[in-house]
């Protein structure tokens, strides 16, 4: 969880490098983390990388598709995927 904040830090300071590598290091103690794969989410989007993000965030809607529609972080995955409900 530390790393996976630190990452979020970085992201904000638009230092996606090392915000890659605390996602990196948050991804290696559990490597399906969805805490840490929406990090990943919005920093592939932040930097404009669709395949990236098209890619992780398919992972995240796998996982949250059952979820209540009103789930905050889904709602905002959508948002970053160009998905609508």
């Amino acid at each position: 969880s530390v790393y996976r904040q630190m990452a979020e830090v970085y992201r904000r300071e638009k230092a996606y490098d090392p915000a890659l590598d605390a996602c990196e290091q948050a991804l290696e103690t559990n490597p399906n983390s969805p805490e840490a794969l929406l990090t990943l989410v919005r920093i592939y989007h932040d930097q404009g990388d669709r395949r990236m993000t098209k890619e992780i965030g398919g992972r995240l809607m796998a996982f949250w598709s059952q979820a209540d529609p009103d789930y905050q972080n889904r709602i905002e995955l959508m948002k970053l995927l160009g998905v609508t409900s």
